[in-house]
């Protein structure tokens, strides 16, 4: 005898439909119907998660169990009328909907990545210590994530994620758990897997246990060649994060580093070698150790705190790449006036010179001899500005250093810097790598079949921003370590024999397991059939991926949304030079406006807001602060401007009022753009924008507030975050 019987907390439920189990990141819901009586049983205890029971080969001993479901909805099924006056409707069936422990993580519930990981226990260390000191390899950040996110018994994460750059950044800590580990998944080719039993297992793609049915009610597998996405020919890429340069370049020297500095009677805002700059008449040391005394008094402060602080790098002896800004979250701080402070500098941009130093205790300056460690300040494509004046002594002390001022020599100044690599056209390089299957095998393809295969459409190409260049000092310094993470991922993409999507089903209810291998598990209940979908997770629109927020693009691939660019910089120290700046991490709240950012003020000048089927074009027109037209030196009007900031597709924004707060920027060629308006806010799900921003001259910092927005619902502000900080603000 065969039966066909499901139970939950000992109520029979009939399953409408198919019974699914899904792996990925969204929880799996079935629908139910059980009997008024059924419906009383459960409502009593709706808090309590319970375990649904299969029965095929008897009624006493389940044949399945899943573990761990919880009641997500009731409704009325059926309903009809009672016989006896007055006849008042009744309801015949209940239609429950059971889900899986996923629900729990859905924001805003499911944990936040920025809780410390454990508190020490001994009495010698009673200091509480953060995650980022705690987690050491990828292996630990996504059990970490999980375990942050409530789901239950982390197990099965695979020593292979090691083998991929390390993507914890304290950015990466301070934000949505599941969104977080979502990113990480997806960069690695991987998926999360509940279990039946209970806990949480995350596999590879193609990877994980053999299935196996009982031979006595297997059926014929299927064939779904229609479902592979997977392409003869793979390429993975670093897309759109440049290949860069580490280097060090000593100077100064007119095919090195000379010093510049704008012109404070010109408004153009070039920067102009001090020899040409008409106060200090050509000889700006002169000038300095006349203490400016040909210079109008109004104007001497000004040169006192520029002159020989921004040294530019020669162009024609280094070519026309920009220098990178490398940036990185260093550290949350606690504010004095309540919320954190988060601390921003630059990594990897070392400046050192031979300098005049102040002894702290005689008070008197004296000429060194030995590199000193400068503070840079200011980054404008290949202009540098430090905080101290790069000049010497030609005295070993005194104690009036104007008088002795002296440039540095040839040889006394020395900076080592990033910036991206750059082809014979001036274009920017990337870390490629193609593979292709071929009749003899797999074949690893060269630059040129790269660039076809990347222009064809036909081929598989994974973006995997994050898998960044690097070069030092000339030498590839991970090229090795990429060609073997990316040939790994790609080989999980390529179709090979022995990973074609199939349909294996057996008669009854049987325990499948997702998995790296199995990616959905459906289950009818009469006739009792068990149906396991394998090799199926190349459907299209990523079907498995991480759907726990909404994303967007810019049509490659790479979105740069105000709330969380695509373009995943995920790992310390490395960065692009590309203007705007995209900033690293996954948080809303490391973003970085471009260099050279000023505040000014917006007007809808043209365009629409948009609609659910068309993109906003709204435009703008651009005043100072004063609501005075903006307009360059040479006293033309700026143009008309579109965000640089990219918007949601296929949504409809909140037209800003007349002279909303904006941001602007000047690009490498001094043209003024348009960076964001702080109140032009789309109507669509949850999300962050930038609303307002303060500027702090004093401290030259801008700092932007962020909120999140449902429907022009609005959540209370965020705490002010650093945006941009340097002498332009």
């Amino acid at each position: 005898m065969t039966y066909n019987l499901i139970r939950f907390k000992g109520v029979p439920l009939t399953l409408e439909g198919q019974f699914t189990w899904r792996a990925g990141f969204e929880p799996s819901s079935n629908s139910f119907t059980c009997t008024p009586a059924g419906y009383a049983t459960l409502a009593a205890d709706l808090r309590r998660a319970g375990d649904l029971r299969f029965y095929s080969s008897n009624d006493t001993t389940p044949d399945l169990t899943i573990q761990d479901l919880r009641i997500a909805d009731f409704q009325a099924a059926e309903i009809a009328r009672d016989i006896n006056p007055p006849h008042a409707p009744i309801i015949q069936k209940y239609r429950v909907v059971l889900t899986d422990a996923r629900e729990t993580y859905k924001a805003p519930r499911g944990g936040r990545a920025n809780l410390p990981a454990k508190r020490a226990a001994t009495a010698a260390d009673q200091d509480e210590e953060r995650p980022e000191d705690l987690i050491k390899t990828n292996k630990d950040l996504i059990e970490y994530l999980i375990g942050q996110m409530g789901l239950p018994d982390v197990a099965g994460v695979h020593e292979g994620v090691n083998q991929f750059p390390f993507l914890l950044t304290t950015a990466g800590l301070e934000q949505h758990a599941a969104t977080a580990l979502a990113d990480i998944l997806d960069a690695f080719g991987m998926v999360l897997c509940p279990q039946m039993v209970g806990g949480t297992k995350v596999y590879f793609f193609g990877e994980g246990p053999a299935l196996d049915l009982p031979a006595a009610d297997k059926l014929p597998e299927i064939p779904l060649p229609g479902v592979d996405r997977r392409g003869s020919t793979v390429i993975v890429t670093s897309r759109p994060t440049p290949a860069i340069e580490t280097k060090t370049v000593t100077g100064p020297s007119d095919r090195t580093w000379t010093f510049v500095m704008k012109d404070p009677l010109r408004a153009d805002g070039v920067y102009r070698n001090l020899k040409s700059i008409d106060d200090l008449g050509g000889d700006p040391i002169a000038t300095l150790r006349r203490k400016l005394s040909n210079v109008a008094r109004e104007r001497q402060q000004l040169y006192l705190d520029q002159l020989y602080r921004s040294i530019r790098l020669s162009r024609a002896d280094f070519g026309e790449a920009p220098i990178t800004r490398v940036v990185k979250r260093l550290k949350n701080e606690s504010n004095p006036e309540g919320g954190e402070t988060v601390t921003i500098q630059d990594a990897g941009l070392i400046v050192e010179a031979k300098i005049a130093v102040k002894d702290p205790i005689t008070g008197r300056w004296r000429r060194s001899s030995s590199f000193v460690r400068c503070t840079p300040v200011g980054l404008e494509f290949s202009v540098l500005t430090v905080k101290e004046p790069l000049i010497t002594l030609d005295v070993d002390d005194t104690d009036d250093p104007f008088a002795h001022a002296k440039e540095l020599a040839d040889g006394d100044l020395r900076v080592t810097f990033s910036r991206e690599i750059r082809d014979d056209q001036k274009r920017p390089v990337y870390f490629d790598f193609g593979l292709r299957q071929d009749t003899g095998g797999l074949t690893v393809l060269g630059d040129a079949e790269i660039q076809n295969a990347l222009s064809d459409g036909k081929s598989v190409v994974l973006q995997r921003p994050e898998m960044q260049l690097v070069q030092e000092q000339g030498k590839p310094d991970n090229k090795d370590r990429l060609t073997a993470q990316a040939r790994k991922l790609a080989e999980r993409f390529v179709i090979t024999s022995g990973r074609e999507p199939l349909l294996a089903a057996a008669a009854g209810f049987h325990r499948v397991e997702l998995s790296g291998r199995v990616s959905e598990v459906r289950i009818s209940q009469d006739p009792p059939r068990t149906d396991a979908y394998l090799n199926t997770y190349w459907m299209p629109s990523e079907y498995y991926l991480a759907q726990v927020r909404k994303r967007t693009g810019n049509g490659s691939g790479a979105g740069t949304s105000i709330v969380r660019p695509e373009t995943k910089r995920l790992f310390d120290g490395t960065g692009g030079g590309v203007q705007p700046a995209v900033p690293l991490g996954f948080a809303s709240n490391s973003i970085e406006v471009p260099p050279g950012t000023f505040p000014c003020l917006a007007s809808v000048d043209g365009g629409k807001a948009g609609s659910p089927t068309e993109t906003c074009t709204l435009t703008y027109k651009l005043f100072d602060q004063t609501g005075q037209p903006l307009k360059f030196a040479s006293g033309d009007l700026v143009k008309e401007q579109i965000p640089a900031v990219s918007r949601f597709a296929t949504c409809e924004y909140v037209s800003p009022p007349d002279l909303s707060p904006a941001l602007a920027y000047r690009d490498v060629e001094g043209t003024i753009k348009l960076w964001a308006v702080g109140k032009e806010i789309p109507k669509t799900d949850w999300v962050t924008a930038l609303v307002e921003w303060t500027v702090d001259g004093d401290n030259d910092k801008i700092q932007g507030r962020y909120r999140e927005f449902l429907v022009l619902e609005a959540k209370d502000a965020g705490e002010l975050v650093d945006l941009h900080t340097g002498e332009d603000c």
